[in-house]
């Protein structure tokens, strides 16, 4: 439906499979005790009227649902603005190449993310970089922190009390892009007022 809704928005066109997954994470209620991902309730719980929402907002808001084409050495840098104090989020999903997997064990913790791509948000005014969140699988009871998140194909971003003004989502890679120096993103924003 979700699918559909972006559809009749857009002239016929249809979500990535990584926007769309982004949308459901970017959209979700929080579940767990704590702030952000956790090893028990995943990104939460699905709010399909959030993400419907945002689907109507991207048809006239273009940082609602934007998809990319990172080159390698590129940063992709979307401009925001929030307008009120409250919560500001950015989320990028990709879908990332097929790994090379290991012999088969359990709970294995070599990663097997072939493209690490990072996101930051930056307020502009004094230059203060906000990280994505983080889970430490040798304490998976902790809550999520920021960090520097070097395992997953979604990375998310949340400014808590975001003041008023411009900011920047920022997309990079550090290392080599495969196969062909370039990775196809998905970015979500949302911020208030």
């Amino acid at each position: 439906l979700l699918q559909e809704l972006f559809a009749d928005l857009h002239g016929g066109a249809k979500m990535r499979a990584a926007s769309l997954k982004g949308l459901i994470i970017h959209t979700a209620r929080e579940a767990g005790p704590a702030n952000g991902p956790d090893y028990i309730f995943g990104w939460g719980l699905l709010n399909q009227f959030d993400a419907a929402n945002t689907v109507i907002r991207s048809a006239f808001d273009p940082a609602a649902i934007q998809e990319y084409t990172l080159v390698q050495n590129q940063r992709i840098q979307i401009p925001f603005y929030v307008g009120a104090l409250g919560t500001a989020k950015a989320t990028i999903c990709w879908t990332d190449p097929a790994g090379t997997p290991g012999p088969a064990q359990v709970d294995r913790r070599v990663p097997m993310l072939v493209n690490d791509l990072d996101l930051r948000i930056i307020r502009r005014r004094d230059g203060q970089t906000f990280m994505p969140w983080v889970l430490d699988p040798d304490q998976p009871t902790l809550a999520a922190r920021a960090g520097d998140n070097s395992v997953d194909n979604v990375e998310q971003v949340v400014v808590y009390n975001a003041e008023p003004g411009d900011y920047i989502a920022e997309i990079s890679n550090p290392g080599t892009l495969l196969p062909a120096n370039t990775q196809a993103v998905s970015a979500l924003i949302t911020a208030p007022g």
